[in-house]
């Protein structure tokens, strides 16, 4: 998610807030807002950055997130996102990067690449391209700091904002 001028960041669990070398510089409480850019503290420079890890199992709230702005497929949207996050500065915007196991990225394009309504074989075949895609592209952003985008560029990542059972099924695979 790139190009960003400012988001919010919300979870239902505690975050911790860490430099790029790791080291946690503040705990940041459940349900309380983070806004980017920053409003205390000192602000990243352009090219450092800030790592947000949930407490295991949770995701954390995107609020207000502009993504591509000034292009065609530009828009503002809130996601849902699973595992840490790293918010990259670079010249004034910002780049969030979502580390995800390639079975968790399937799951996030899946809602984003076809309607749940869709025959659950094709959604299976949607996922084993995913798949194929995210092995493919991997590095294709590299100079930005990150593997694939989460716009169309890509694939269409939704994270676990549009989530069902039904993607689930076709991301697993099975006939579960």
């Amino acid at each position: 998610l790139k190009n960003a001028a400012g988001f919010v960041l919300r979870a239902s669990a505690e975050l911790s807030l860490r430099n790029m070398a790791g080291v946690e510089f503040a705990k940041w409480p459940a349900g309380e807002d983070l806004s980017f850019p920053l409003t205390w503290g000192s602000a990243p420079k352009s090219g450092e950055g800030i790592r947000v890890l949930p407490s295991s199992g949770f995701g954390i709230a995107v609020l207000d997130l502009q993504r591509d702005k000034g292009s065609y497929w530009g828009m503002e949207e809130d996601l849902e996102v699973r595992g840490p996050l790293t918010a990259l500065c670079q010249a004034g915007r910002w780049t969030l990067i979502n580390e995800l196991e390639v079975d968790a990225y399937v799951l996030g394009v899946l809602p984003g690449e076809m309607p749940s309504g869709y025959p659950l074989e094709a959604m299976r075949a949607q996922a084993v391209a995913a798949r194929s895609e995210a092995s493919a592209k991997k590095g294709r952003h590299k100079a930005e700091g990150f593997d694939v985008c989460g716009g169309a560029h890509c694939a269409v990542y939704r994270g676990r904002l549009d989530e069902n059972e039904i993607y689930r099924t076709a991301a697993k695979g099975d006939s579960t």
